[in-house]
């Protein structure tokens, strides 16, 4: 290891060549001359970029040897010379390798608009080092915002009132929409760029927007739950609720009362999420059929059938073959009831804890 060569060794442009080309970080322990020796510094940061701080102040300003040191690693550009820093070629291949070597760069990179698309495209949130003039720099605005959407809140006023901006913005993450002037919660095509990448989205939007039939229907297709910031009147809407519902059945808790009673909006909502069934009116709550559909799912949506079901030896009987533990919910009558509880143990043996004393 050159570390413990002598020091004739460590000036010795062939030895050490051949140690830095092996490991990089070898040029640390080379002579002062050679670490001011265009070839070994060369050979050291090929295999490692990083070590060009071990380089003489001569070689970090080398534009030969420091582009191939950020090529082969962008953090190196925290160790070139202040001119190199503010060299648009070295810089933008940095920032293209390891985007936070951004935070290295001179003020003035941080106004090029080159370097700041490399930054931003591959790390959005790059954008806050940026100067006050690509901030406002629709191209690089946009692209920022495509990558990481809420970086919106760092950009200039100017491109909150963009539409292009926005639109990029909202299709990454709907919810950014919260960030954006209330004019731009009536652009119908920003709105529906957000509300397909987030339903719940709709939230933002302006109040006619939520009576908007087509609007929210795309909101309830892309997250059922954004049901819950519909108008009333959209909210009794029969193919909204369903479509809501099948999109996810946890949003029956927004459905109005009278609905919930309805059979095609219960079975759509519970074939999704079992345990909407708990949502469900009490009459389809004693519905055999929507109480079955709900149990193939998930057996333990059988603790929200009504009462008269729990209580129905027959019923429970034939579900409790396919989910034992379900035996917790029935009526302590059943839990009492050798058939039932036969049918439970012969699914789960352990289900027998919740039989009566009896019974166990």
């Amino acid at each position: 290891a050159l570390k413990f060569a002598s020091d004739e060794l460590r000036n010795n442009e062939r030895f050490v060549t051949s140690a830095v080309t092996k490991c990089g970080f070898s040029l640390e322990f080379a002579s002062k001359e050679l670490k001011n020796n265009e070839q070994v510094v060369t050979a050291a940061v090929t295999h490692l970029g990083e070590v060009l701080r071990y380089a003489s102040n001569k070689m970090k300003n080398n534009q030969k040897v420091v582009t191939i040191a950020v090529t082969q690693d962008g953090s190196a550009l925290r160790s070139a010379s202040k001119a190199m820093k503010n060299n648009e070629e070295v810089v933008t291949i940095a920032v293209t390798n390891y985007p936070d070597a951004l935070y290295c760069a001179s003020k003035k990179m941080k106004n090029n608009e080159r370097v700041a698309l490399a930054a931003v495209t591959k790390d959005g949130s790059l954008l806050q080092l940026l100067s006050k003039e690509m901030k406002k720099n629709k191209r690089v605005v946009t692209a920022a915002v495509t990558q990481n959407a809420e970086v919106l809140m760092w950009v200039e006023e100017e491109m909150l009132y963009d539409e292009d901006v926005v639109t990029a913005a909202v299709t990454r993450d709907g919810l950014v929409l919260d960030f954006v002037p209330r004019e731009m919660y009536t652009n119908e095509r920003v709105v529906i760029a957000a509300l397909k990448s987030r339903g719940d989205a709709l939230e933002y939007a302006a109040e006619e927007m939520k009576d908007d039939e087509a609007i929210v229907t795309i909101a309830v297709n892309s997250n059922g739950d954004a049901l819950e910031f519909a108008s009333e009147r959209l909210k009794n809407n029969l193919e909204i609720v369903i479509a809501a519902v099948t999109n996810f059945g946890g949003a029956l808790v927004h459905v109005p009362t009278e609905m919930r009673n309805n059979y095609d909006v219960v079975t759509a909502a519970v074939q999704q999420c079992s345990l909407a069934l708990e949502e469900a009116s009490e009459e389809m709550r004693n519905n055999k059929e929507v109480v079955s559909l709900a149990a193939i799912e998930n057996g333990f949506a059988l603790e929200f059938a009504s009462d008269e079901l729990k209580n129905d030896e027959d019923f429970m009987a034939d579900e409790l073959s396919y989910e034992g533990l379900a035996l917790q919910f029935v009526s302590d009558e059943l839990k009492n009831n050798k058939r039932v509880v036969t049918a439970a143990v012969t699914n789960y043996g352990n289900a027998l804890s919740y039989a009566s004393r009896e019974m166990k």
